[in-house]
């Protein structure tokens, strides 16, 4: 019934309150689980095919370990923040920059007409300059429109800029000078994993507590629905639960599932008989009749429960 609510315009927190999920993200992880990723919102859709594509990537070990709070930082980052404004803002505003050679030379205003005050030179634009531009490329998350947008407004000829390496010291991937993808003998595009963002992650695991960073990819995000089930069978291990238990388990929770949606949907359908006039109904019943075909066309998701049993065992 989960198409059936949405097509009748209700939000994602009504739909899931009708079709009986405890809240939206139990909604998005059991249809994930269940093999339903036609039935997620476009963008969880989207979020669960980049993960599929990454599952031998490093886990979660170790044992677990309290972090302190982040609000320890909260003034010094208040004052970084401030100081991006004033002075960094503020001296960039009035400053004037020349690239001559190997230099970009910074020129200030004096008050006087024909005077600039000196303000140095360096093989790269000034450093309050880099801070800043590295910050927002950060905050926008590596947004590609952001970058051209910065591109438009900060370099002397846009339409030169050298937007392979950009992609390279953003992302730490290779491409040609088309933007197409390089490849390596496995036919996979090359990612360095190097790059301004994956750097800028790595410092920030480092001082929150890593011991060290090693090679290879890193592992992609694990949304709520699913760390929720990854805690969930984690528990059930740390109970003495053998791999062979947790799956009969959750076979069995998604048989009842099936029963219990299907009981619910012949309900609804009971209810809209009284309410609709035969027109109404006959669309009803026609949407309710497609979702039970597709429900008992549904086994679990054998693969989808093994992603999960690793990522469990990845918290040992």
């Amino acid at each position: 019934m989960v198409c059936a609510f949405r097509m009748r315009g209700q939000s994602e927190a009504e739909v899931a309150k009708n079709a009986k999920f405890n809240s939206v993200e139990d909604m998005y992880f059991r249809l994930k689980r269940w093999g339903l990723p036609g039935l997620l919102p476009q963008e969880e859709s989207e979020e669960a095919s980049k993960a599929d594509g990454k599952r031998k990537a490093q886990g979660a070990e170790g044992e677990r370990q309290e972090l302190p709070p982040f609000a320890n930082a909260a003034t010094h980052l208040r004052d970084t923040i401030h100081t991006l404004e004033d002075p960094y803002l503020e001296h960039m505003i009035s400053l004037k920059e020349i690239l001559q050679g190997r230099y970009f030379i910074g020129e200030g205003e004096t008050g006087e007409a024909n005077m600039r005050e000196v303000r140095g030179m360096q093989w790269h634009p000034h450093p309050y300059e880099v801070v800043l531009i590295a910050v927002s490329i950060l905050e926008r998350q590596g947004n590609w429109g952001h970058v051209e947008r910065l591109l438009k407004e900060l370099h002397p000829r846009p339409a030169e800029a050298n937007r392979q390496q950009l992609v390279r010291f953003i992302y730490g991937r290779m491409v040609n000078a088309r933007g197409r993808p390089l490849l390596n003998k496995q036919d996979k595009p090359i990612d360095r994993g190097d790059g301004l963002l994956d750097r800028a992650a790595q410092v920030a695991a480092l001082i929150r507590g890593k011991a060290e960073i090693g090679r290879g990819a890193k592992g992609p995000a694990i949304p709520s629905h699913e760390q929720f089930l990854v805690l969930h069978m984690r528990s059930l291990v740390e109970k003495g639960l053998s791999r062979e238990e947790v799956a009969k388990r959750e076979r069995e929770e998604f048989e009842r599932w099936k029963l219990e949606t299907k009981q619910s949907v012949l309900e609804e359908l009971e209810l809209a008989k009284q309410g609709l006039d035969e027109n109404e109904f006959a669309s009803e019943w026609r949407d309710a009749h497609d979702y039970l075909q597709e429900l008992e066309e549904e086994t679990f998701d054998e693969d989808e429960f093994n992603r999960m049993w690793r990522l469990s065992k990845d918290l040992e």
